[in-house]
């Protein structure tokens, strides 16, 4: 798998020390991706242009793929508070991808993933 870093740490806006939950992903470390659809579902809607927050979704869209292909990651509810049914509506209505959603084990009625 690629991974592209491209925030250095200091720029993570989301609570982040020694303690926060990695995975390892053929043998290198990173944020638990419940932790970067919570912050990317936060930080798209203040981004100030259209084209950053396309890029937010494109990252968004990426961990939905990443979901549908590992579901043991799927992410509980309450790990992803920024995930709001308000919020996956607007984004599906604007930029498509409900199909992603779902596949990813997110009910689109209920606004929740389906992992307890």
């Amino acid at each position: 798998m690629q991974i592209e870093i491209l925030t250095p740490p200091l720029l993570f806006k989301e609570p982040f020390d020694h303690n926060t939950e990695v995975i390892l992903v053929e043998g290198i470390k990173i944020l638990k991706p419940a932790l970067l659809l919570n912050a990317k579902c936060g930080s798209i809607t203040g981004r100030s242009t259209e084209d950053k927050r396309k890029t937010d979704y494109f990252d968004i869209n990426f961990l939905l793929k990443f979901y549908a292909q590992n579901p043991e990651y799927l992410p509980r509810a309450d790990e992803v508070p920024r995930v709001t049914k308000q919020l996956v509506d607007v984004l599906v209505r604007l930029y498509g991808g409900e199909d992603a959603w779902v596949r990813a084990g997110y009910d689109l009625r209920t606004g929740r993933f389906n992992r307890n």
